[in-house]
């Protein structure tokens, strides 16, 4: 996994616009909360891919937040 927060950010843009893609929905943005969350964890890839699609499958918004990331 990148090793910076600017990587890994590019990394989940790149899943959620794959992920809106076969869900065949509007690409959402990231807010500034959704993005200290990832960035305060270490991630496996299929962990980061597996909690970005549920986000993207489950949001209503046009905005990803720390809620869709963590299940809440």
């Amino acid at each position: 996994m990148p090793k910076t927060r600017r990587g890994l950010l590019r990394v989940v843009m790149h899943l959620l616009r794959y992920f809106a893609r076969l869900e065949n929905k509007d690409v959402p943005g990231l807010s500034e909360d959704a993005a200290r969350f990832l960035a305060g964890r270490p991630w496996a890839l299929t962990e980061l891919a597996t909690v970005t699609l549920r986000a993207v499958a489950s949001n209503r918004g046009s905005l990803i937040t720390s809620g869709d990331l963590d299940g809440s």
